[in-house]
């Protein structure tokens, strides 16, 4: 649990597109699980849509575009329990890439350049291992490597300072990499549905995921 709330957290498992306003370079959008909100708030804007997933977040749009004020409150506690396995987390976090595709037909601000990098990481990887594969070439897939695997070694060091435990960094070097993996995946999937098979809208794994 610990390290997969640093993988969803921090600012190298997230860009810096989540976690507390202090720490994101984005605009603080309120998720469900931790939102107080008005009544009459949620009567002008209509409450929430029929999404599967991110309904939330696009809540939180428009909230803003309503021209209501919102504000994260750092000494309020929320606690809120993470998924219990690698399994289930990999499909909640596929199911996040679903949605942003979705998000982003809604609105296209909620949509931006961050969010395709997890996609990018794996279409590289995969453009990578083609050259050295077929055409021997090692520098794309050299270069990838050192990236990753620097990438892995800041995400030990600094979940093992925050949790005092060299098992949740450790953890989280896992958690990260299926995070990157399971959210540029879903993104693809929701991409090529959306705009390849020209469907409304995609659903990713199901309420028991």
């Amino acid at each position: 649990l610990k390290a997969i709330d640093y993988s969803m957290t921090s600012f190298i498992g997230t860009g810096g597109t989540r976690g507390t306003d202090r720490k994101k370079i984005s605009r603080y959008y309120p998720r469900s699980f931790n939102m107080g909100i008005r009544q009459e708030v949620f009567a002008n804007i209509s409450g929430m849509n029929d999404l599967r997933h991110g309904q939330d977040l696009e809540f939180s749009n428009r909230i803003y575009k309503a021209g209501y004020r919102v504000k994260y409150l750092s000494d309020v506690y929320v606690y809120h329990k993470r998924r219990t396995s690698l399994k289930k987390f990999f499909k909640q976090i596929f199911n996040w890439g679903v949605a942003r595709i979705n998000l982003g037909k809604i609105d296209g601000s909620l949509l931006k350049p961050i969010h395709t990098f997890p996609s990018l990481v794996i279409v590289v990887l995969m453009i990578s291992i083609f050259l050295f594969v077929f055409y021997g070439f090692k520098l794309f897939l050299g270069l990838f490597l050192c990236f990753a695997v620097l990438l892995e070694i800041a995400a030990f060091f600094q979940s093992t300072i925050k949790y005092k435990s060299c098992k949740v960094g450790l953890m989280s070097m896992i958690t990260f990499t299926s995070q990157v993996v399971a959210y540029g995946m879903g993104f693809i999937y929701g991409l090529i549905t959306v705009y390849g098979f020209k469907r409304k809208n995609v659903k990713g794994f199901g309420k028991n995921a």
